[in-house]
């Protein structure tokens, strides 16, 4: 299954003496993840903050452990929507 995966990072609550240390961490697990083939394909909102992934899992309580294992997990507000293919480009009518 396809899901849309809508984040964004509560900045202010990151303690600033692990913040390095927690984005470093971060962004080797999702690498991981994309390896994996879970994470597609990421955009980042233009002009405001928050990312978009693209994700793909065998059930939404595989998405709900991907992004609430995320090393910024309790730093993050996530909203995670399931979806197929329009049908302008094959999806189902």
């Amino acid at each position: 299954m396809l899901y849309i995966v809508a984040t964004k990072i509560l900045r202010a609550q990151i303690p600033e003496d692990r913040a390095t240390e927690l984005f470093a961490k971060e962004t080797a697990h999702a690498r991981e993840l994309v390896t994996q083939k879970k994470i597609l394909s990421a955009y980042r909102k233009v002009g405001g903050s928050g990312s978009f992934f693209i994700v793909e899992a065998d059930s939404h309580e595989e998405v709900h452990r991907m992004f609430t294992g995320l090393p910024l997990a309790k730093y993050l507000e996530f909203e995670v929507a399931p979806v197929v293919l329009h049908p302008l480009f094959g999806g189902p009518a």
